[in-house]
């Protein structure tokens, strides 16, 4: 605690005191900004999914998903695109015995339990668990597979333990209060999961470019009349106003560090060849519990970018002429993301509005890099396995790619590409304080009426309580 004494305009003085909460304190704090965030979804989704009229066809409810450019219905073609990509990633670890944390109105559980034994799903909202309920009663197929649960991600009461093979969170994680509660959360899924499993974390929002996300979406949706400096300011409010949970890659590549049970992550970008939020902005997550282990990349032949390869026809040639084993290629320009991750900078640089909407529209410059989804279609002609993931440290976007031939993965090993410096981004960088402008206002107002009772008959200087997570230095 530190106490500062200053006048108070009134010939009179008034306190200022700094606290720093005791840990107990903070940790019952970030109860309860959590209790409230989890309850702020739970209502938001409760009335999306009460609305849902049971007409709609199961699975196919694409109808919350927005474009953040927009505002407008993401395409359909586009969310089928998304959908299938997820499905794809999970049906390729053959899975049996599945949880689906957070299954919503079903979207992958009605494409991904038909093919299973066991499928566990369990949502925050009552309301979209029992349309999940009306809509198994009507499928004999999955009336004897599927079992449904009404509790948030982090209870895991009633789960067994040591059983599923794998764990999915899909479009999930955004919604959670913070980094820590995600961290709760993966410790008790690698407890469901059985040795050998993996938890799919997807459609995880990237962190580290979320700034070029709230700019394209600011220029696209500016008026005639917009300046550069109106549209900084409103995309400063929207960072101010974000309330999803967004993460940097390399929060995941420290979780074996934080996890015994982690043997290897996964860090994907998502599939797709269209170019829109989802493919830009979003990644997947893949976490395996031991004693599943990721193919060593060590050996792998690693040309320069821009030096040995500098287009997707020298990359085929490198690969044509020189077949490597594993090849893996860092720091590749991201043609999904180049002209809105440009505009940022050219708005930060103070060019006119013109020049930053002209970079913008400008989606296929040459130099622009590649598409990520070339290299999986380069491999797959080739006859390699591939993977893509964000570049270490990277806030343009930039990926790194590798390449195998499927002979040489032994069978006893997984084929995973995460951002080569693997990084331990603690929580408390991917999220804001737990000291949130709500929980501190309830904090100062209990010392507040504590201080009232103490002194309730000695007269008191006019007293402010500045909640802080450190006590200032103001030694000169």
């Amino acid at each position: 605690m530190a106490i500062a004494e200053e006048p108070d305009g009134g010939g009179g003085q008034r306190l200022q005191v700094s606290v720093v909460p005791a840990e107990r304190a903070l940790q019952k704090m970030r109860r309860s900004v959590q209790e409230r965030r989890l309850d702020e979804w739970r209502m938001i989704y409760g009335s999306v999914y009460e609305a849902q009229p049971d007409s709609q066809e199961f699975g196919e409810n694409f109808s919350e998903w927005t474009s953040s450019y927009d505002r407008q219905p993401i395409a359909r073609t586009e969310m089928e695109e998304w959908r299938a990509g997820t499905v794809d990633t999970i049906l390729g670890m053959r899975p049996r015995r599945v949880l689906e944390m957070g299954a919503g109105s079903g979207l992958i559980l009605s494409r991904v339990a038909p093919r299973c034994e066991s499928y566990w799903a369990t949502d925050l909202s009552r309301d979209a668990v029992d349309i999940l309920a009306r809509a198994v009663g009507r499928n004999p197929q999955l009336s004897g597979v599927v079992e449904l649960r009404n509790q948030p991600a982090h209870d895991f009461t009633g789960l067994p333990s040591g059983y599923f093979d794998t764990v999915v969170l899909n479009s999930v994680i955004q919604y959670f209060p913070d980094a820590d509660y995600l961290a709760d959360v993966i410790e008790g899924a690698l407890a469901a999961l059985a040795p050998g499993g993996f938890i799919l974390l997807g459609d995880v929002r990237n962190r580290r470019l979320r700034h070029s996300l709230y700019a394209a979406a600011e220029l696209y949706r500016s008026g005639p009349g917009a300046t550069a400096e109106s549209v900084r300011r409103a995309m400063e409010q929207q960072l101010l106003k974000e309330r999803e949970l967004l993460l940097d890659p390399e929060f995941f590549t420290g979780l074996p560090a934080r996890f015994e049970d982690v043997s290897l992550v996964d860090v994907r970008l998502r599939r797709g060849i269209h170019h829109n939020e989802l493919t830009r902005y979003r990644y997947d997550v893949l976490i395996g519990r031991g004693p599943a282990r990721a193919l060593p990349l060590d050996n792998s032949v690693r040309p320069t970018w821009g030096v040995e390869i500098g287009s997707i026809a020298e990359l085929e040639n490198f690969l044509t002429r020189e077949n490597p084993a594993l090849l893996r290629l860092n720091g590749i320009p991201n043609a999904r993301v180049r002209s809105e991750t440009g505009a940022l900078r050219a708005l930060e640089e103070g060019a006119s509005m013109s020049s930053v909407m002209e970079i913008l529209r400008d989606t296929r410059a040459p130099g622009s890099g590649l598409d990520p989804e070339e290299c999986h279609t380069l491999g797959k002609r080739l006859g390699y396995a591939v993977r893509t993931t964000w570049s270490a440290g990277n806030a343009d976007g930039d990926f790194d790619v590798a390449f195998a031939l499927p002979s040489r993965i032994p069978a006893d090993t997984y084929f995973s590409l995460s951002p080569s410096a693997a990084g331990s981004a603690s929580s408390s960088e991917q999220s804001a304080s737990v000291l949130d402008s709500e929980s501190t206002a309830i904090y100062a107002a209990s010392l507040q009426a504590y201080l009232a009772k103490m002194f309730e008959n000695i007269p008191l200087p006019q007293t402010t309580f500045v909640i802080t997570e450190e006590i200032p230095d103001d030694r000169g």
